[in-house]
């Protein structure tokens, strides 16, 4: 089959607003006439999974995006090797030293925001992946266990930084309440 083309992106409109539309069909079956056999389309548009980024600080929002934009052109391994990175970027910003040892690093956070053991293996579980992502002699990062990984971030992040800055939040604006004149 090297010798002939064994995909091919053709481009529809949408119906609703006419925007391009390309879809990528596999060659089943090529005779060098006019006669083509296709099947397995399958969409090429790019879509990014919708991530809370609400409290998470900038320099670990960064790693995270930097990730989802792997994960939305289906760079597997690239996406988990941006999680663990993204882990160390949260181990950093909550005050673990910079280590080589990203285990050590998880380690220090943990201690730090007193998180449970769950929170631990959760985040050695991101870890871990993203090791594999990173190295070629380990196993491959598909589409399965980048969605458990994606899940495992959110929570991650949800639990470190969006949950405490909406308690905060929700104080404030009740603190707003209590100071605004009360209308007569």
């Amino acid at each position: 089959m090297s010798d002939k083309i064994e995909y091919f992106v053709l481009c529809y409109s949408c119906d609703a607003c006419l925007m391009p539309i390309p879809i990528q069909w596999y060659v089943y079956n090529y005779n060098g006439g006019d006669q083509i056999t296709v099947n397995y389309p399958q969409v090429l548009l790019i879509s990014k999974e919708p991530f809370d980024f609400d409290h998470v600080p900038d320099e670990v929002k960064k790693e995270i995006q930097e990730a989802i934009d792997c994960l939305s052109v289906n760079a597997y391994n690239g996406f988990a090797a941006l999680c663990r990175r993204s882990i160390q970027a949260i181990c950093t910003n909550l005050g673990a030293g910079a280590s080589d040892k990203v285990k050590n690093q998880v380690n220090e956070m943990i201690t730090a925001t007193g998180l449970d053991e769950e929170w631990r293996e959760l985040t050695i579980q991101i870890m871990l992946s993203g090791h594999d992502g990173a190295h070629p002699h380990l196993p491959e990062v598909g589409l399965d266990r980048a969605t458990v990984l994606l899940s495992l971030v959110q929570d991650l992040t949800y639990q470190l930084y969006t949950r405490p800055g909406k308690i905060k939040e929700a104080a404030s604006l009740r603190q707003i309440a209590i100071n605004r004149p009360k209308a007569q």
